[in-house]
This record gives C-alpha cells, structure tokens and sequence, in this order.
C-alpha cells in the first residue's frame, strides 16, 4: 500500500514541474521590447567639414530607419557635419570628444553618458562604425545585455577573434567575409551602405539641367571624392595625369568635374594649372546635389589608391550610368567588369586612360552599360535589400 507521504511527494514535484512548464512557456509567448538603434560613429576628420563617406554611410542608414518608424540615434565626435545633417531630418544626434586623450575621469563620464542614451531612448542594439570604438562601448553595454555590432569600412582585414563579445560582422569589401568567417563564431556578412534613396528617385523624374560649365558638346566625367591629407586615398593625381593624356596625347574631348573638398585642394588645383587642363577640369567643391551630377554625367569614375566600397559608383549605377574603378580594392563589389562598368589596374595611369577611350568612343556601348548598370544595381544595392540583410544579423 502506497504510503500517505509519497503520494504528497508525488503531488507536489508534479504541482512543481507543472508551474515550471507554465512559466517557460510564460517566457517564450513574451514579447520582445520594440528595436530601437544606437548607432556610433567617432571618425574624425580634423578641420575638414564635408560629409566622408562614412558619415554619408551612417547619414543615409539612420534616415532609412527613420523613414521606416524604427527609432534610431546616432553619436558622433564632436566638431563633425553630420550632426547637424542628422538634426536637419529629425535623427536625435550627440557628439563626444572622441579624439581626447583618455583618462579615468573621461572613462566614468563616457560610460554614464551612453548608458544615459540607452536608458533615455530604450536601446535594444548597439552598433559601432569605428574599431577604437568597440571595447569602450562594450564595458557599457554589456551591464545591459545589449548585442553590439561592427561595421568595418575599410578593405583591410579585421582581428574579429579579438572581439569575442560582438554578435556580428558587417564589411563593405566583400572580398572579406570568407576571411572573416573562418575566423568568427558570429555572422559575417557583406552589407553595401545604404543610399539617399529619396534623392535618387526624384533625380530619375526631374528634366536634366546641364552641369557642364561651357555647355558643349564634350562627354562629361565625374569624379567625387573628399581631398584628404594623404593624397593616395583618392588618388587625385592620378586622375589628372589621366585627362593630360586623353587630351593633349589622344586628342579625346571631355570635361572632367570634381566634385569634392579638402585640405589638399590647392595642390590639385595646382597639378591641374601645370598640366595646362583649366579649360578641361572643374572644381565643383561640395555639393548637395550630387545625384544631379551624376545623372548628367557619362561616366562617374573612382581611382583612389585604397577604397572600401565606393558608394558613389554604386550611386551612378543607379541612375543609369556605367563607372570605371580600381582593381585591388573594394570597388571590386560594385563593379562588374563589362557589367556595369569597367576595373582598371589600381595606380596605372595607361589602363586608366585604356578604360575610359573605350567608353568615351563607342556611345552606343556606354549607353548600354548605362542600362545595364541601373538594372544590376536595383538587384544588389536597394534599401530594402541591405535592410533585411540587417534584419536577419540583428534577429528582428
């Protein structure tokens, strides 16, 4: 006969195992608290103010998200024009003295100040732009239990197995992610940065105003780069020792336009004056009408020593119209050589020239490349494309 004392037993281990039960389940019907960004970026570009290509990187996603009713915030170094572009469209933006030398007292204050952020704006995913960034951020977050993520914008490689904390990887070079991944135990994906959109939608629906200053007939190249210290990046002189020879060796018409700015200006204005090419080159300086730019232009072309992505030739493939870019850098995502576009041998002047002879003197093939172009980048460049890549590395 069963005693009194076990059936109690029994009862109560059941009674117990079926609140546990009722509990889990409790947990796994909870809802999830609605996403909400934080976005950090502490690139520094001295005195400089023009928009990189890292702060257009962080412009165009935090404005994505807002246009989409998913709250984000952004902080940025101080001193910097994004903030105020943010602040323009109604994205809450804070600045940090990032470049400041640390101290114990500048540790404290930073780490109160982004848990203030978390707190204030109910943060539920943290993503960094900026390597120097990431552990700094991490001892704050991780009080939190928030997932923190990286963005590497650059075509060099990433030590990702010191970062054992991230919950994943995004890189612009997608020459990357096979490396990266062998390395990881967290996804690695390849994210192409996200576009002003609204800006490159109306550009394809308004009438074309010409932005060649003689307004002739002469096929229009476009090169958009910032003028940093070190003049490789963009590789500028290379551009102009290019045009020298299409001009005054092949006798090929053209009209260069430059758009950008920088610290290095008035020397790449000067290499122009020597090579006898005022009449042949541009400077456009900044501008908030580079989708217009592109649009009226034939070729965009691109030839920095060193290159991440290249955002604008992904920019021009969406408004129809074929790029020439550097081999051996992250262009190589964008362009498909013959494609949309065409690659070069990275720092040589002649197959540069070579390239662009052969888009300049066949129209018909250039307008076709054009076509091309804008059909490959609908597929591989939308919004809603990197976006639900984004999804699925968050888990949203």
């Amino acid at each position: 006969m069963i005693k009194k004392s076990a059936i109690k037993k029994v009862f109560m281990l059941a009674s117990v195992c079926l609140m546990l039960f009722f509990v889990g389940r409790a947990g796994e019907t909870a809802e999830k608290p609605p996403f909400s960004l934080l976005l950090i970026s502490s690139f520094y570009g001295g005195s400089y103010q023009g928009l990189t290509g890292l702060d257009r990187y962080i412009f165009n996603y935090a404005q994505f998200l807002k246009s989409k009713g998913l709250p984000v915030v952004v902080v940025v170094s101080e001193s910097v024009a994004i903030k105020q572009s943010l602040e323009q469209v109604g994205v809450p933006c804070f600045s940090w003295k990032f470049q400041d030398k640390k101290s114990a007292v500048k540790v404290r204050a930073f780490k109160q100040f982004i848990k203030n952020i978390i707190v204030q704006h109910a943060v539920t995913h943290v993503h960094c732009n900026m390597q120097q960034e990431l552990h700094g951020v991490h001892a704050v977050i991780k009080q939190h239990k928030l997932p923190l993520f990286y963005t590497h914008h650059y075509q060099y490689s990433f030590p990702i197995d010191k970062y054992c904390y991230l919950s994943g990887v995004c890189v612009v070079d997608k020459f990357l992610v096979d490396k990266l991944a062998k390395k990881a135990s967290v996804p690695v994906v390849f994210t192409p940065p996200f576009f002003d959109d609204v800006a490159l939608r109306q550009r394809q629906h308004m009438p074309q105003k010409s932005v060649n200053p003689d307004n002739n007939d002469a096929p229009v190249i476009t090169m958009v780069g910032n003028m940093y210290h070190d003049l490789k990046a963009k590789n500028y002189p290379l551009l102009i020792d290019a045009v020298d020879k299409l001009v005054h060796k092949y006798k090929q018409p053209c009209r260069v336009l430059i758009v950008g700015d920088g610290p290095t200006r008035k020397h790449i204005e000067q290499l122009v004056q020597q090579k006898r090419l005022t009449k042949q080159i541009s400077f456009l300086g900044l501008r908030s009408d580079v989708p217009a730019i592109l649009a009226q232009s034939d070729i965009v072309v691109l030839t920095s020593k060193h290159e991440g992505f290249g955002m604008v030739l992904a920019e021009a493939n969406m408004l129809g119209r074929p790029v020439i870019g550097p081999r051996g850098t992250g262009v190589e995502g964008v362009i498909v050589d013959g494609l949309n576009g065409l690659l070069f041998d990275n720092g040589s002047v002649d197959d540069f020239c070579k390239k662009c002879l052969m888009l300049l003197n066949n129209p018909v093939e250039r307008l076709a490349m054009g076509l091309r172009a804008k059909t490959y980048a609908d597929q591989h460049f939308s919004n809603e494309y990197i976006f639900a890549q984004m999804k699925s590395l968050y888990a949203i």
